[in-house]
């Protein structure tokens, strides 16, 4: 009897599961290939060129937010001399690449500016996110959505992320404000394993316009932790007859060189072409291809594909000097389980896999942007407008205080921690910074040049 009585309401959660579907990005009305979110789009009033900032931003959850948060601080506090006129060098920061949990910081400043420095902490550092988002997955009145095929708990968590964080704000608010600094928010393509950057360049691809596509969608992404969040998933639209192919694709493939990154970022290019074998792009995160937020600064110095205005405007001589910093909130693992005779389970063992993974790659990343950096050196030394390149790291193992080096460093990736933790990953992002013998040699070469 209770069955029978059940049996009308199962029916209608199973309909109302079958209506629950994530927000699809909508296609192009027109291909307008200067138009939309682009670095050349950002202007930079009051930013000099000739001084050109990059910060990038690790993964990590709230611990790697708090750490990025606390370089932004420093360098808010630091004041610098330009072409004779005092700046705050916050303010010539001009790129910021993320991922994952440096996403949230990234993301803020680029809608807020010096409201960063206002609500941020209470929006998002000091909110335990992790408890927000499982009491709503466990809500009564969410429960006919975790039943659909179409709707994930990450959609769900760029619901949170949209509403308490990023107040319902999309790319189309950064292309009205049109100004730096350009924030490239990166996950992956879970079927070529390659960065997928949130920008108008990307998303023609796509032929999507990413003006309407909320932040918080891109945020969760770029966070979607494997085996903890699903992918975010997009839809590929189907191409209007004003379409232009990026040329650099063409000519990269043509190369055959299967071996190369470019011929690879090449055939995940020509791949959004063919609708029947990728209507959908799923998207996981970032750090599964580069945990530092440092390959789309790669292509961007070393190459013009697309809408790579800064290497255009290294060639024209416009930029007399690169800050790249780096700020990398990477997880040190304990070796407790070393301890034990018994062998590790399964989740131990993906775990350490997935960290690994990620920990060796961070590794190869930093060191071949640094190599890049000589090259591009070296290859302009002799020319009368030669740049000067400085690579600044921002890592826990550069704390002089081991004890406190171990206790931050082995903080979880969650999106949860205590203020008291929070205040000191902040304390150590300004400290690190302010201590880095490279940062202080770029502030004496700005201040003999003033």
């Amino acid at each position: 009897m209770q069955v029978r009585r059940l049996a009308p309401a199962l029916v209608v959660l199973a309909l109302l599961a079958g209506c629950a579907h994530y927000p699809v990005n909508p296609p192009l009305g027109s291909f307008e290939p200067e138009a939309g979110y682009r670095f050349c789009n950002c202007a930079s009033p009051g930013n000099s060129d000739g001084l050109f900032v990059i910060l990038t931003f690790s993964g990590g959850g709230t611990r790697a937010a708090a750490l990025a948060y606390g370089v932004m601080k420093q360098l808010r506090g630091t004041q610098v001399r330009v072409d004779g006129e005092p700046r705050r060098l916050l303010d010539e920061v001009d790129v910021i690449s993320s991922v994952s949990g440096g996403s949230f910081v990234a993301a803020y400043y680029a809608l807020n500016g010096e409201g960063l420095f206002e609500t941020f902490e209470e929006k998002f550092l000091r909110h335990d996110f992790q408890a927000a988002l499982m009491l709503r997955m466990l809500a009564p009145w969410t429960w006919w959505r975790r039943g659909s095929l179409w709707f994930s708990r990450t959609d769900m968590a760029a619901e949170c992320y949209d509403r308490h964080v990023f107040d319902g704000a999309v790319f189309g608010d950064l292309v009205a404000a049109g100004r730096r600094p350009f924030v490239i928010l990166n996950a992956t393509d879970m079927t070529f394993g390659l960065p997928f950057e949130f920008t108008q360049d990307r998303f023609d691809l796509l032929y999507s316009d990413l003006s309407q596509v909320p932040i918080a969608r891109a945020v969760a992404a770029s966070s979607a932790v494997p085996l903890l969040f699903s992918p975010i998933t997009l839809r590929n639209h189907k191409r209007g007859a004003d379409f232009v192919e990026p040329a650099w694709v063409a000519a990269s493939l043509r190369d055959r060189d299967a071996a190369s990154r470019r011929y690879r970022m090449a055939a995940q290019a020509r791949s959004f072409a063919d609708l029947a074998r990728r209507p959908n792009v799923h998207l996981l995160d970032g750090g599964v291809s580069d945990n530092l937020g440092v390959r789309a600064v790669l292509h961007a110095l070393t190459t013009t594909d697309g809408d790579r205005g800064v290497r255009r405007m290294l060639d024209a001589g416009e930029i007399k000097r690169v800050v790249v910093i780096i700020v990398n909130a990477r997880y040190e693992p304990g070796i407790e389980w070393d301890k034990r005779a018994d062998t590790p389970d399964e989740v131990q063992v993906g775990r350490a896999a997935i960290l690994g993974m990620m920990n060796n790659y961070t590794f190869e990343s930093a060191a071949l942007l640094r190599e890049r950096c000589e090259d591009l050196a070296r290859e302009i030394e002799g020319r009368p407008d030669a740049v000067r390149f400085h690579v600044i790291e921002v890592g826990f193992d550069r704390m002089q205080d081991e004890e406190e080096r171990r206790c931050l460093q082995q903080l979880p990736a969650s999106l949860a921690l205590p203020d008291e933790m929070v205040d000191r990953l902040i304390r150590a992002g300004a400290q690190i910074l302010a201590d880095s013998e490279a940062f202080r040699e770029l502030l004496a070469e700005l201040d003999a040049e003033s």
